[in-house]
């Protein structure tokens, strides 16, 4: 069910994704599947914080990250923590935001996690594109676009990104819209 309601979300078919998302989290709760529950909470949070419902999404990615560091699921705390570091920066906190940024780097970075890392890097160059030195996060998501290792769509986030700033810059229009600042997928 976490798939399929994760497959709905990447579909922007929100009700029935969170339809699904809250029967799987119903089911391993009521079935103790503790690992389960955490993994639910994170998609349903990531699903509201997607659709823009930032009020219903904090408390879900907050109670998946506390759920997470409970049981030790690493990998899991640190894309709440993500998570948390998009809807801080959608949401003009770039204390925040930074704050969790760093504290995936200097975890994630030690144990090999550079997909973790990777996403980082993009939250810390999105927040300052938006918010401070365009100029850095610029160089930042062009470094990210370069990188052979991040995945296709993760690539076509940066670059997109990239383009509509340099796009900005000129003053120009981009054909087909932006893509929503949602971080690596």
């Amino acid at each position: 069910l976490n798939n399929l309601g994760d497959t709905l979300r990447q579909a922007h078919e929100y009700a029935r994704a969170r339809e699904v998302l809250e029967t799987g989290l119903q089911f391993a709760e009521e079935r103790g599947l503790v690992l389960r529950v955490q993994n639910f909470r994170l998609c349903l949070g990531v699903l509201l914080l997607d659709s823009g419902q930032f009020a219903a999404s904090r408390p879900a990615l907050e109670q998946a990250l506390a759920g997470t560091r409970h049981h030790g699921q690493f990998q899991m705390e640190l894309l709440c923590l993500l998570r948390l570091a998009k809807q801080d920066r959608l949401e003009g906190d770039a204390p925040a935001c930074l704050r969790r940024c760093r504290e995936v780097l200097i975890r994630a970075r030690p144990r090999g996690f550079d997909d973790l890392v990777r996403q980082a890097l993009y939250e810390h160059a999105s927040l300052h594109r938006e918010h401070g030195d365009g100029d850095y996060g610029l160089r930042l998501l062009a470094l990210l676009e370069a990188d052979p290792k991040l995945t296709m769509t993760s690539r076509r986030h940066a670059r997109m990104d990239r383009e509509a700033d340099e796009a900005d810059e000129r003053g120009d229009v981009v054909a087909g819209g932006i893509l929503p600042h949602g971080g690596v997928d």
